[in-house]
Parts: structure tokens; sequence; C-alpha cells
């Protein structure tokens, strides 16, 4: 059975998030959406927070003990109370670092995880839809090659 009780831990990073979003992201909210920008103040705060680090397993540079789909659910919804554009530019990383961890090989852990979980911000990305499948991936019939 699943529990979604929270731990002391989980309690804590709550309530640091929450916290956060009202304080740092919510104010700035209004001007993010004006200039379709965030600002980098507020990207370098965040990631100091550690709040996409802490997916990453110790292993590759991160400082999480194992992954939390419940964790992640509480930064993600709680970064989303101050501003969701925010939350998602500040979450971005996840669309790339989350398959890695799950489905990447040795080589493409050991090759890309490093870049999130340096002392910078990396933005990321995934093609996640294509017209005619929308979200249903193994359906994709979209490819990329180098030049």
């Amino acid at each position: 059975m699943i529990d979604f009780e929270l731990d002391e831990e989980q309690k804590l990073l709550l309530a640091s998030v929450s916290s956060f979003a009202g304080d740092k992201v919510r104010p700035l909210a209004h001007e993010a959406d004006e200039s379709s920008t965030v600002p980098e103040e507020l990207v370098a705060e965040c990631w100091s927070l550690g709040l996409i680090q802490a997916a990453i397993p110790e292993a590759h540079g991160g400082y999480g003990a194992k992954p939390s789909a419940l964790s992640g659910a509480l930064v993600a919804e709680a970064l989303a109370e101050g501003d969701l554009a925010i939350a998602m530019h500040l979450l971005s990383p996840h669309l790339v670092v989350d398959p890695l961890i799950h489905l990447g090989s040795r080589e493409q852990q050991a090759s890309v995880l490093p870049a999130y979980s340096g002392e910078n911000f990396t933005a990321g990305s995934a093609a996640v839809l294509e017209p005619g499948h929308g979200l249903a991936g193994p359906k994709m019939k979209c490819s990329a090659r180098r030049d």
C-alpha cells in the first residue's frame, strides 16, 4: 500500500520550498510574465537550495539518497504556488535528469548528469510531444541527428 504520510524530512522540504515560493517567487511572477524571462538571481537562489540536485543520486554528483516521486511532487506544487511558469522553468532539468536516472546507460548518466549537479543552473528540455501522437512517447517517429 502506498503511504502518503510525509516524513519529517518531507515536511521540512515542503515548508522550506513553500516559504521560498511565497517570499521569492510570487513577488517576481508579474515581472517574469511581462518580460517573458525568469530573473537570473531567482534561478541562482533556487539552484543554491538544491531543488534540482536533490533528485540526482550522489554517485552522479547530486546529493539525493534515492529519488522520491512524492518529494518531487511536493517541490513542484510548492513552487507552482508562487508561479507555475517560473516553477516549470526551474524544474525543467527534470525532463532530462529523471529519464536518464531511470533509463539511461551508465555512459549516458556519466556524460550528462554532472551538468545538472554543478554549481550553476543548467536548463534542460526533452521532446515529449509530436503532432498526431500527443504525449505517447513510444509512438513518436521524430528523430534527431548531428550535422
